[in-house]
């Protein structure tokens, strides 16, 4: 029998809700599918909860309290893994925190529209294009308002700057979404957002070629006295990097894509123009 996986309890609620369960099932003499048996699941499913593979759920976790006398043990950590798991996870925040101080931010991505750029409906469909290889716990709608939240930094009191490469090759994935309403409601968005005094936005066109950003979508952050940041997303995560060295290569590279786009002036009429398609 292959031995347990080791798990960290102080990692998360969900870890160390899975340590508990597993600690109460062996105290109890029970194996994964004997417990399963009393609460009517399946053995494999009580394995990935207790390797912190699945998140709890209330109402299996009230079978489990029954059968294995819990005395309220997982229910108050499945209520704190709900609770963490609602939150955007950490990557996530050092970006929200980064933003939300930043007095200028430049940034481009690989085949989609800029989260600062996004509409709803666009964000939605973007979730719900990764699911279900996406393994983000957060439902889909918190996480559209997270991504909209994100854009109050553009229009509030103190705005800020924001100057946007935006990608041919997204507009035209865009243009090939189905529901024309959600494609209209991006144009109509970025329109709206370009034509903003602290937005600058330029397209980069599929006839420029390859590029210094061709594979790596960059963000770079302006903070108060002189401090400089870039973020770099994959798939499922982030960084935000702080070291000199390396922001500097973001930012030449950043620089040297700005030189194969339109004018801000171009890119804006351009972009009018498909959005008048959608509007005959």
């Amino acid at each position: 029998m292959t031995a347990p996986k080791d798990l960290d309890p102080s990692v998360s609620a969900r870890a160390c809700y899975g340590f508990e369960l597993r600690r109460l099932r062996e105290k109890a003499g029970l194996t994964q599918t004997a417990l399963g048996n009393h609460v009517k699941c399946s053995g494999s499913y009580i394995g990935q909860l207790e390797t912190a593979e699945r998140g709890p759920k209330p109402d299996i976790t009230e079978f489990f309290e029954r059968a294995l006398g819990a005395d309220g043990t997982l229910q108050r950590l499945c209520g704190l893994a709900l609770k963490e798991e609602a939150q955007p996870p950490s990557w996530l925040r050092d970006l929200l925190d980064a933003e939300a101080g930043a007095v200028r931010i430049r940034v481009f991505e690989v085949d989609v529209i800029p989260g600062l750029l996004q509409a709803p409906g666009y964000a939605t469909h973007l979730f719900k294009a990764g699911e279900p290889l996406d393994v983000e716990a957060r439902p889909i709608e918190d996480r559209v308002a997270t991504r909209m939240g994100r854009q109050d930094i553009l229009v509030g009191p103190n705005r800020t700057e924001l100057w946007a490469v935006v990608d041919e090759v997204a507009l035209m994935r865009l243009k090939a979404i189905p529901d024309k309403d959600v494609v209209a409601e991006q144009f109509d968005h970025l329109v709206k957002r370009a034509e903003l005094p602290n937005v600058t936005l330029q397209l980069l066109l599929v006839e420029a070629g390859v590029h210094a950003c061709s594979a790596t979508p960059v963000t770079l952050l302006s903070h108060p006295e002189r401090e400089e940041y870039a973020y770099v997303e994959t798939m499922g995560s982030g960084d935000l990097i702080c070291d000199l060295d390396a922001v500097r290569e973001c930012e030449r590279r950043y620089d040297y894509l700005r030189t194969k786009t339109l004018s801000p002036a171009q890119s804006l009429a351009w972009i009018r123009a498909q959005q008048m398609e959608l509007h005959p």
